[in-house]
């Protein structure tokens, strides 16, 4: 900057600055460049993630377009107003590449009918099919060999023998799942995997469990064993239903936390019903101990286990009846009547490319085997976080849809099993 040429020899200090800082050097400045570089669409690419972190963007990549970066950080306001909504999740899906599908969720707004009593709701639900979760059905366990009972008078026994009834534990107890069909009133055992784990002292257990529900079309059957048509359908992903448990281990809760998912959205709703009936016990018999040759009164067998399950319905079109088992109803949009309020399914698609194997040239050299990318699974995981209200919360299940091959989950007989199932 030159030396000021206007003032007198010896000028005061305040003289000096108000010269160097007087209006005519103005015009050397560009009042604009603060306006530009506070404006997404025209700063400096070094400034976007500022200001993104200043407008609190939640949803931000490294390796998207310099034009994409500038369209998210300027349009993130519309994006936080649709956050919990519908048209929020599309935006959100739409920036890492992923489709949405469906959103179902119970009818908002003005019913053109009046409301449901109790009775009425339970009156519809009853028309459809219900899985029953059983948690303690008893079983009868045979042993073979060397047995020495523990009784006064018993003696030791050679062969196959069974338990007394007061002596069943947790041994001799399993959790079934089963479908229980109201129009005949019969109960189907199913197919079912259940994965538990525990803290040790005290805590929580978290477990889930895959059920499997028959085909109509004679897919596959009930039980271990899968059929070629099953292995070929596009179906046999769809019949799997998955719940998750969180409950402290070994005490029982009125309120446990529930949380099931399901790929077709057959379920009507999101937790169980934990039921517990009310039934006569006939009394005793008089009979002779398996393990001795005293007679003494034993009760009967134990029923107790079938009258407390949980139980889940199962929305099927063709046995609704309208809003009540003797009333019809319509309503507009794209809904499951029975549905738990505040509740919603999306079901979105993700298409991605991968190639199996790829070759690499230098040290070593050769054809190996790619590992899987999983980035825009985990994209479409924080979109989903950052779509979200912070009030709700995201159960998730996904399925890989493709061909089948060798290497898959494949049955032959009861015993031999070949990889591992077709789900991550």
């Amino acid at each position: 900057m030159a030396d000021p040429v206007s003032l007198l020899p010896d000028p005061t200090p305040w003289e000096l600055s108000h010269e160097l800082t007087d209006a005519q050097r103005w015009s050397l400045l560009d009042p604009q460049w603060i306006v530009r570089q506070t404006d997404p669409m025209t700063c400096d690419p070094s400034m976007l993630p500022v200001i993104a972190w200043g407008r609190s963007v939640d949803l931000w990549y490294e390796d998207w377009s310099l034009e994409k970066k500038r369209y998210v950080a300027a349009n993130w306001y519309a994006y936080e107003r649709l956050k919990g909504k519908a048209e929020g999740f599309r935006r959100f899906y739409s920036l890492v590449g992923v489709k949405l599908l469906k959103v179902t969720a119970p009818p908002q707004g003005v019913y053109p009918k009046r409301g449901w009593t109790d009775e009425e709701r339970q009156r519809y639900l009853a028309q459809f099919q219900q899985i029953r979760i059983y948690p303690k059905v008893p079983v009868r366990e045979f042993q073979r060999g060397f047995f020495v009972a523990s009784a006064a008078r018993s003696k030791a026994f050679v062969g196959r023998v069974a338990p007394t009834a007061h002596k069943v534990t947790i041994d001799t107890v399993v959790r079934e799942a089963r479908l229980y069909d109201p129009t005949s009133g019969q109960e189907t055992t199913l197919t079912r995997r259940e994965v538990a784990s525990q803290t040790v002292h005290f805590g929580s257990a978290y477990r889930f469990e895959d059920i499997v529900l028959p085909a109509k079309d004679g897919g596959f059957y009930v039980g271990d064993h899968l059929r070629n048509r099953y292995l070929r359908g596009e179906r046999a992903p769809e019949r799997v239903i998955r719940t998750e448990i969180q409950r402290p281990y070994g005490v029982a809760v009125s309120r446990p936390q529930w949380s099931s998912v399901v790929p077709t959205g057959r379920l009507i709703s999101i937790k169980p019903d934990l039921i517990r009936e009310r039934f006569q016990d006939r009394g005793s018999f008089i009979g002779r101990a398996s393990t001795g040759k005293r007679t003494a009164i034993y009760p009967k067998r134990d029923k107790a286990w079938q009258h407390v399950y949980e139980r889940f319905y199962l929305y099927d079109r063709t046995r609704d009846k309208g809003v009540s088992a003797g009333e019809r109803g319509s309503y507009v949009g794209r809904c499951y009547l029975g549905m738990t309020p505040y509740t919603a399914r999306m079901k979105v698609e993700i298409r991605g490319k991968r190639k199996s194997r790829e070759f690499r040239v230098g040290r070593p050299p050769g054809l190996y085997l790619k590992a899987e990318d999983r980035r825009l699974l985990d994209r479409s995981l924080e979109a989903t976080r950052a779509a979200k209200s912070l009030r709700d919360t995201i159960f998730l299940q996904t399925q890989t849809r493709r061909n089948r091959r060798f290497g898959d989950r494949m049955t032959f007989g009861d015993r031999i099993v070949f990889g591992a199932k077709v789900e991550t």
